[in-house]
This record gives C-alpha cells, structure tokens and sequence, in this order.
C-alpha cells in the first residue's frame, strides 16, 4: 500500500512539472505572435488639384462697326449675328479664387456700308458728282484672354460668379470698294488683306451647375472689347472704331483632380 501511494505521488508530481514547463513554453513562444508591424510611407502630396479643363461656344451681337472711308463716314453699315468657340484651362486657387486662361476663334463676318466720298480720282475721271461707294469687308478673328473669376458661394448645386479678363484680339480682314456710279469699272477695287492685334478685355458673370463628378455646365454673360479693325487701299483708308460684342455663353468646365 506505501508502494502504491508513493507511485501515485510521484506520478502526480511528474504531472505538474511536465504541466508547469508547457505554460512556461506558451509564455516564452506564443502560438499566436504578433507580426512586424508595418508602417505605410505618407501618401504623396498631389500637385496642383485645383487645375480644370474648359470648353465654350458663344452667339454673340456685335456693335455695328463705325467705318469711314477717306475720311467720311459710311451710312447703313449692317453686319450679322456672330458666333464663337474657344477653350482653354485654369486653376482654383481657394474655393472663391480662380483664374483661367481661353481662346476663343470668332467665325468669318461681313461688313457692308455705303457714303457718298468726294475723290480727287472721281473728279480725275470727269465724274461731276461726288463718288457713291459701296464697302463690303469680310473679318475672321480670335481672341486670347487671361481671366480672373470670384465665386459667390455654392447654393445646392448652383455657384454664380463674376470674373474680368485682359488679352489680345487678332484681327484679319479683306474687302471690296466698289464705286456704283462709273461707268468704268477701273475703280471698283479689292481691299488689301491686312491682319492686327492688339488690346482686348472682357467682363463676365454666370452660373456654374454641377451635373456630374467633376463637371460643372458653366452658363453666362460676356462683354468683350475687341479693340479697332483697320484696312486699307490704293484709293484711302478704312477704319473702324472700337468693336464689343455682348455673347450668351454655354460651357463644361471638368475638374479631374476635385
């Protein structure tokens, strides 16, 4: 019996030894460790997530052009309804500031008038009375703007805003002067080409409509100096005062970074 109970106490003893040095081994080596942790490099700071892209077309009513020939004022100058398209891009800078740079190509348009001119070379060719006219004169342009906007606020999905722009106009311009009563026709003469730039500015205000991620329709008003349009002739000159134009304009503007 004393055998016995010593053979239970040592086998009870061994039990908690080899019980004791798996809890040790679990503390020492967990089954479960835990990884190295790692560390994600900062995400890189986007350059410029303010920059848009821009696209316009405009119908525009122009000022009737004050043209005058050797010196006289041409009457019943008439020209047609214009039209423009253009883009271009530019950069919100806070969400009131931006600024965009457009161009816009201005479609071919004509200019007719007429006056009654007292020319030395009517009175050269026995022609009693003063020389009758008529100017016609076809014009293509386009016009470079760098512009600045303020934007008012957005109310749901609508942002008004008013904006001014300085640039250059590009002017070309071919006619023809046509001297209706001679008999001859030596006077009826084409005008030379000419091209000019100079000096533009322009005044807007609208309302930019978000539609889609992104994109807004950019919906608006614009008056747009273009500066004088100039030609000229072997028999005088033709100028013109300064032209504006007052457009009703239709744009998406789409903002890949916003």
């Amino acid at each position: 019996m004393a055998s016995l109970l010593r053979y239970v106490a040592t086998g009870a003893f061994a039990l908690l030894a080899v019980t004791q040095a798996q809890a040790a081994d679990m503390t020492a080596f967990p089954d479960d460790p835990q990884l190295p942790q790692v560390v994600e490099p900062p995400p890189m700071a986007e350059l410029g997530t303010g920059w848009y892209l821009r696209g316009d077309v405009a119908f525009a009513k122009e000022s009737t052009p004050r043209i005058a020939f050797d010196l006289v004022p041409l009457a019943n100058v008439s020209l047609p309804t214009s039209w423009s398209v253009g883009g271009g891009f530019g950069y919100r800078f806070t969400s009131f500031l931006r600024a965009d740079w457009t161009f816009d190509y201005r479609n071919s348009t004509n200019y007719s008038g007429n006056a009654v001119v007292p020319n030395a070379t009517c009175l050269a060719a026995a022609v009693t009375n003063p020389c009758l006219i008529s100017y016609k004169s076809n014009v293509t342009r386009w016009v470079s703007l760098v512009n600045g906007y303020v934007d008012l606020g957005t109310w749901s999905i609508v942002t008004p805003y008013v904006g001014a722009g300085v640039g250059v106009n590009h002017t070309n311009t071919n006619g023809n002067v046509a001297y209706t009563n001679l008999a001859t026709t030596a006077l009826n003469v084409s005008l030379s080409g000419r091209s000019t730039t100079g000096f533009a500015w322009a005044l807007m205000a609208g309302l930019a409509f978000d539609i889609a991620p992104h994109t807004q329709l950019d919906v608006g008003y614009r008056f747009v100096n273009m500066g004088a349009i100039r030609n000229a002739s072997p028999l005088g000159g033709v100028t013109t005062k300064d032209l504006y134009a007052n457009e009703f304009r239709v744009g998406v503007r789409f903002s890949p970074d916003l």
